[in-house]
C-alpha cells in the first residue's frame, strides 16, 4: 500500500516497487512448481493495487493527492486495477503472462510519463 501526498520521487518508489512485485509474480508464474507462490503474490498485488486505488478515491482522497500523484501515480494505478483484477488466481499461472505483461508496460510508460511531468502552472508559463 502506499500513502497519499506523494512527491515526484515517491511516485518513482511506488511505481518501482510495483514493477518489482509484477516481475516476482511472473517469473514464479513461469515456474509450474511454484503456483501456489505466484497465486500468493498476485493476491497480495491485486489487493495492494485495490487499497491504494480505494485510498484516492472520493473527494477526502482527491483533496489529499499532489498534482503529480493524481496525474501519474493515480492514473496508472487505474490502469493497473483494469489488467490485474481480471485475473483468477485459481486460473492456470501461465495464463497470467499476458496481463502481466501489460501491467509492466503501464509501469514502464508510468514511468516516463513522472520523468517527462510538468506541473500544470509551470506548463501555462511556458
Amino acid at each position: 500500500m502506499n500513502s497519499l501526498g506523494r512527491s515526484r520521487a515517491s511516485c518513482a518508489l511506488g511505481l518501482h516497487d510495483y514493477h518489482r512485485r509484477v516481475i516476482r509474480t511472473r517469473l514464479a508464474a513461469r515456474r509450474g512448481d511454484d503456483a501456489w507462490l505466484a497465486r500468493e503474490h498476485l493476491q497480495h498485488l491485486q489487493f495492494d493495487v485495490e487499497v491504494d486505488v480505494a485510498a484516492r478515491a472520493g473527494a477526502a482522497g482527491l483533496e489529499r493527492m499532489t498534482e503529480i500523484e493524481a496525474a501519474v501515480f493515480q492514473r496508472a494505478l487505474l490502469r493497473l486495477r483494469r489488467v490485474l483484477g481480471p485475473i483468477v488466481p485459481a486460473s492456470p499461472p501461465s495464463t497470467w503472462q499476458g496481463p502481466l505483461a501489460s501491467a509492466l508496460a503501464i509501469l514502464r510508460e508510468a514511468a516516463g510519463e513522472l520523468r517527462e511531468w510538468r506541473p500544470a502552472a509551470e506548463e501555462a508559463c511556458a
